[in-house]
């Protein structure tokens, strides 16, 4: 729950970078079209958010898990 309390701080956008990730099932082109940024940066954003949160995207159930707190805990704007 830290992590995300961090992840959600005014102007990371790692949560909003997260979610777009996920919609768009690992597909980093079509999720930075999704939040109007270059897809290196998306890339950046992804690895701070493993840095920051521990998130290993690279698991499925951790995917799973993230999709599932951000549909409960984040609201969308």
């Amino acid at each position: 729950m830290a992590a995300w309390t961090h992840c959600c701080a005014a102007g990371t956008h790692l949560v909003e970078t997260l979610r777009a990730w996920l919609d768009a099932f690992g597909d980093v082109a079509v999720a930075a079209a999704r939040v109007y940024t270059h897809p290196n940066t998306f890339r950046y954003r992804l690895r701070r958010l493993s840095e920051i949160s521990g998130l290993d995207l690279t698991d499925p159930e951790a995917r799973f898990s993230a999709m599932v707190q951000l549909r409960l805990l984040v609201p969308r704007d």
